[in-house]
């Protein structure tokens, strides 16, 4: 498992351990694209002929080109802020012109994970190395789990983010996770989450989600839900009492095979 790396820039240079996914490569911008447009848009503001300077850049560009940069824009214009869009506004938009690759949704989520903070270009390569679809679907599971962050909000970040896919697993099957084996309990996908949190690894835990079967993730799922409704402290004794026979999450935990 990633788990063993020693950080982000050792598991990018051997990022999977055993059979997992495989971050997107091969970003480019190419010549008359619509991102190439975009980025010329971009430097003419300020511009005291910025209407001229537009027109240049549109010089010579599709239709189709000049009509997806119109629909990024207006979208931009109606539901962005000055710092970036929030999660799920203008997915298909962004993912219109930005979609150049071939990379699919886990790809693009692996990608995004080497990106240091600060580095605009790099989420714009990982971009333009996947698909429209990956980049909608990543949006749509994202949203997912900051709602479901948002309705658990005495859960520490980490442990939510660690585990929200177990309460999105519609939207995580639709990125291309749960394409493991089926295993004769859930308790694996604990172990593996426990492991990543241990040292806190991303990679780690995509990879948890990866190679798990998705029968496995939907038990896992209902009981971590059960437990974050039943213990909002996160007490191991709450936690201790409602897995057991008769408890709040017995029926949850036996699924599991706890």
């Amino acid at each position: 498992m990633c788990a063993a790396c020693g950080g982000f820039q050792d598991c990018w240079d051997n990022p999977w351990q055993g059979p997992g996914i495989v971050p997107a490569t091969g970003g480019f911008i190419p010549y008359a694209s619509c991102p190439d447009l975009v980025n010329c848009i971009s430097g003419c503001s300020g511009n005291p002929n910025f209407e001229a300077c537009v027109a240049f850049c549109e010089t010579g560009k599709a239709p189709k080109v000049i009509q997806a940069k119109n629909k990024l824009f207006s979208c931009w214009d109606a539901s962005c802020e000055e710092d970036g869009c929030p999660v799920g506004k203008c997915a298909s938009e962004i993912g219109t012109c930005y979609g150049q690759g071939a990379g699919s949704c886990d790809q693009l989520h692996a990608c995004l994970y080497t990106c240091s903070e600060g580095d605009d270009a790099c989420p714009t390569f990982c971009l333009l190395s996947s698909t429209k679809q990956a980049f909608v679907q990543l949006d749509t599971l994202q949203l997912c789990m900051l709602e479901t962050c948002d309705a658990f909000p005495w859960i520490p970040f980490e442990e939510c983010f660690l585990n929200a896919p177990l309460l999105c697993l519609e939207e995580a099957n639709s990125c291309g996770y749960g394409v493991g084996e089926k295993t004769p309990t859930c308790g694996g996908v604990f172990d593996c989450l426990d492991e990543c949190a241990d040292h806190w690894n991303p990679y780690c835990i995509l990879n948890c989600y990866h190679g798990s079967h998705p029968e496995d993730l939907e038990a896992a799922g209902n009981l971590q839900s059960c437990l974050w409704a039943t213990c909002p402290e996160g007490d191991d004794a709450c936690q201790f009492n409602a897995v057991t026979p008769g408890g709040e999450c017995g029926d949850a935990a036996m699924e599991c095979g706890f």
